[in-house]
């Protein structure tokens, strides 16, 4: 006797995509720090940006916008820094970027800038192969310090 609705065998394939569901579960977390980085660099009264290895701006605030003129942080984007705030060459701010960037060590740095009639404070900050700079109006304090 012969049952013919019985199953003799079964052919298939398999492949393991733990590595495929790991990679998108990093990327969502990703996202998310990236996500909430970006809130917390919004509501920062500071101008901050980040810098890439190319000298190109990968990161700027609103605050940082509004400091050289610019409508959107956005704009800046993809723009060589030293374009942007020219002021900034051959000053002091100029010496630690490069210093902070060779050597991967936070610094902070202050200047008077006579064109903006500001004294502008900088804290650098390397990581990986950005530096990212908040840009701080000290001006209040230098003249609170002289009187």
């Amino acid at each position: 006797m012969h049952d013919e609705s019985a199953t003799i065998g079964v052919f298939g394939t398999a492949r393991d995509i733990t590595d495929m569901v790991n990679l998108r579960h990093q990327l969502q977390e990703s996202e998310e720090r990236y996500r909430l980085l970006q809130d917390v660099f919004s509501r920062v009264t500071d101008a901050v940006v980040s810098i890439g290895p190319d000298q190109r701006l990968v990161y700027a605030n609103d605050k940082a916008a509004r400091l050289v003129g610019w409508q959107s942080p956005q704009d800046l984007l993809g723009h060589i820094f030293w374009d942007e705030l020219p002021a900034s060459r051959g000053t002091a701010f100029e010496t630690a970027y490069w210093r902070a960037r060779e050597s991967g060590e936070a610094l902070k740095v202050a200047d008077w800038y006579e064109s903006r009639g500001v004294w502008l404070e900088f804290g650098l900050y390397p990581a990986g192969e950005d530096v990212s700079v908040c840009i701080t109006d000290i001006t209040a304090r230098k003249q609170a310090e002289r009187e």
